[in-house]
């Protein structure tokens, strides 16, 4: 029987810093850390279940949410630039805000495409990883972070629905039965 207690513990604990990353001062190195153990655990669950996707899809997901967040955050900053620069007699204060305005929604599209394809990624990995420990509640998690993600353009309700689909992935973690390692040979009294 395989022994998918560290990885089980793992994949728990990031969760679980994941979660406490709204944490004010130290938020981010719990999400830094979270994600990190996270990044083992499903490496171990690739390497135990002879399946590179389960931790390949999660690490491309991740991937690419880290480097749509800077582009977003480059975009929006960099629309202010020209806004900056225009020169009041070449525009008025309205163009001005106007440009910013139109680098901070594209920035926003961006954001959110990147999320969403990210989230799809995430899930793809749940799923694997729920056939394979037979635990439904992974599946559960990955389409709700999914969803969540994809209705995130409604006021924001979707980052409630990731929230707990990241708590559901807790919970998923927690439900892999811990196996027990078969007991040592007792010694024998030889004559």
């Amino acid at each position: 029987m395989n022994n998918e207690n560290k990885e089980r513990n793992f994949g728990l604990l990031g969760t679980v810093f994941m979660l406490l990353s709204p944490v004010p001062y130290i938020g981010f190195l719990l999400r830094l850390a979270g994600i990190l153990l996270l990044l083992i655990s499903l490496y171990n669950f690739s390497k135990l279940y002879n399946n590179k996707y389960i931790f390949n899809k999660f690490l491309v997901g991740w991937i690419l949410n880290f480097i749509g967040i800077i582009v977003a955050l480059i975009m929006g900053m960099g629309s202010l630039i020209p806004a900056i620069l225009i020169s009041e007699s070449k525009g008025s204060e309205d163009a001005r805000m106007a440009m910013f305005g139109l680098g901070i929604i594209f920035a926003i599209f961006i954001f959110y495409g990147v999320c969403v394809i990210s989230a799809y990624l995430y899930r793809q990995s749940f799923d694997l990883l729920g056939q394979y420990t037979g635990i439904n509640l992974f599946n559960l998690a990955g389409a709700i972070v999914f969803w969540g993600s994809v209705s995130i353009i409604f006021l924001g309700l979707g980052l409630l629905a990731m929230y707990v689909g990241w708590i559901i992935l807790a919970v998923a973690f927690y439900s892999i039965p811990q196996t027990r390692e078969p007991p040592s040979p007792q010694p024998t009294n030889s004559p």
